[in-house]
Parts: structure tokens; sequence; C-alpha cells
């Protein structure tokens, strides 16, 4: 039995499941079933031992960490398909999340987990370039169609926005979208401050859901690139 538009969601190491609650609130109302995970293994104090410790990557690319988020996704993942078949089925997170979903998509990373590829579609908010996780050539076995959304003040622990460009430069083509929201940081993607960003990212998502490669709608403020 097919059932209703499905999203998973993973937050970043410093969040919790209530950060991305804007997108499931926003959702669910339009007939999306939405599950929003919370990671035991993450929160303000995983990224304040991150900021301030002299080996930020151990800390960020910690293969536990991985080991348990994968663990949640499995039960998640179960859960929303017990008694159906969404269409589509779409794994989504933020920051250490957008890690996590794009490890699941088939990206290779600098832990052993993911590639299992189970999604139809996958959305990276605030996705890694080259850095702490990811190398030169780690997308070019993803297939399925990405959304990837940033903000011009996206800054992170490995530069500015435009290093997260390099994901999706070196995803291969086919049904591959980049959001950039003009102003939007990396806080305010992530569910904290600035409605209007959120705004902007929820009706990109729910086009890219919709409507996967078609053309979007566009709003000002944001920039749009399809690959």
């Amino acid at each position: 039995q097919q059932c209703s538009p499905t999203l998973i969601l993973s937050h970043g190491l410093g969040g919790n499941r209530e950060g991305l609650a804007y997108i499931g609130e926003s959702l669910a109302p339009h007939g999306y079933r939405v599950a929003v995970m919370g990671h035991a293994e993450s929160g303000r104090r995983e990224l304040l031992r991150a900021v301030t410790s002299r080996d930020t990557s151990s800390i960020i690319t910690d293969p536990k960490k991985y080991a348990a988020r994968f663990m949640d996704l499995d039960a998640t993942l179960a859960f929303a398909t017990r008694d159906c078949k969404p269409f589509p089925l779409v794994l989504g997170g933020h920051s250490m999340g957008a890690a996590t979903t794009m490890l699941e998509a088939g990206a290779r990373g600098k832990v052993n987990y993911g590639s299992a590829d189970r999604f139809d579609a996958y959305i990276a908010i605030s996705p890694q370039g080259v850095g702490w996780m990811f190398d030169h050539g780690a997308w070019q076995s993803v297939r399925k169609p990405v959304l990837m959304i940033t903000g011009t003040e996206d800054s992170g622990y490995d530069g500015d926005y435009t290093t997260r460009l390099v994901a999706f430069n070196e995803l291969p083509p086919g049904q591959k979208r980049l959001a950039i929201i003009d102003g939007a940081n990396h806080l305010n993607l992530g569910g904290r401050r600035n409605k209007d960003a959120q705004r902007q990212a929820i009706t990109i998502i729910r086009d890219f859901i919709e409507r996967y490669n078609t053309a979007p709608a566009v709003e000002k403020g944001v920039s749009i690139t399809d690959k």
C-alpha cells in the first residue's frame, strides 16, 4: 500500500529535533509525513566540546557518533515504512545531519557508514564541501535526486558558504539542485531565528519533493542552480 510523501530529517551536532521542527510543522498540513530524528550523541555539550577541542575533526568524524546516527535512521525508516510504502521517501539533514544524508546517498566519507541508498531523494542543508568529512571525488557515486541548501552567511568549520558549493559542483548531473538563500546563516537553516529564511527553505524543499528537477518557484533573495 502506498502512502503520502515521507521526509525523515537528521539534525546537526549541536542541534536537537526541535531545531528542524519548522520543516515538519510547515509540510504536515500539506499531506506530508515528517519524522525528525533526535540523536542522543549530539547537543550543545558536544558542540562546545568540538569548538574548544584541539582536534575538532576527531569529534565531528567520530565513528561512534555515525554508528549511532545510522541506528537511529534504521529504526526511523523501519517505523515509517512499517504499514505502507511512502512515495517519495526522502532523507534530509542539517550540518552533521547533511553529512549523514550524503553518506546514505552514496558519498564516500571518512567514516565507514552509509551508502545504503534506501531513499528516492536527498536534501542536504548546510552540506559539507571538501574538508573534515569529504575529499574531492567523494560525491561521484550519488545517483538519486539531491537538493542542497545553503545561505550567503552559512559559514562553518571548513570556511564560508562557498566551500559548500564544491559538493554540488562534484555531484554527477541529473536532478541535482542548489539553492542559496541571501542572508541565511548556519543557525537560521538549523531552525534558529530568521523566519523568512526558513520560509524560503520550506518553499524550496516542498517544490523539490513534489517536482524534483522541474522549474522551481524562485523568490527574491534566492539563487537556484540545476544540473
